[in-house]
């Protein structure tokens, strides 16, 4: 059975990997709770094109990419006027990523386990993009919960 979603509330992530893999499991799973669409870049380039052409309410973004790494594409967003949520997905320890302190974004550290990477990825998305009242309230985030949980998922949200 779809679940009924209120016009609006689907929100629109940019997902930015040079790994192919990793998009379409990332691009799966986020767009299976009906609460996201996810287009996908295999570099920061290939994002910045896709951001030019369509609006984003958040960018999900590789840290460690060929040519320019997420910090870099954060930095060149921000120097082009884009401030929306950005998020930074990497391996390393978040102390091992070179930072500029003038540019905010969430970080989530990549491990073994993809069901748990996504599900912790789809609960700090929902934390950073306000709901229509401008809050993230228990009620969203259960909501979010109880939907991936029918799909047999274990999100450790509210669990």
């Amino acid at each position: 059975m779809q679940q009924d979603i209120t016009p609006g509330t689907v929100k629109k992530v940019l997902l930015v990997d040079d790994n192919e893999d990793i998009l379409f499991i990332g691009k799966i799973y986020l767009e299976r709770s009906e609460r996201f669409i996810v287009d996908i870049a295999v570099s920061a380039v290939e994002g910045y094109h896709l951001m030019q052409q369509q609006p984003y309410d958040i960018i999900v973004s590789d840290y460690d990419m060929p040519e320019i790494d997420g910090i870099s594409f954060l930095n060149h967003i921000r120097r082009e006027g884009y401030n929306i949520p950005f998020i930074i997905c990497s391996s390393k320890e978040r102390g091992e990523i070179k930072t500029c302190t003038s540019n905010r974004y969430s970080y989530i550290q990549k491990n073994g386990n993809p069901i748990r990477q996504y599900s912790e990825l789809s609960e700090m998305i929902l934390k950073s993009l306000p709901d229509s009242s401008g809050m993230h309230t228990d009620q969203t985030m259960a909501s979010y919960s109880d939907c991936l949980r029918k799909d047999g998922i274990t999100t450790g949200i509210h669990e």
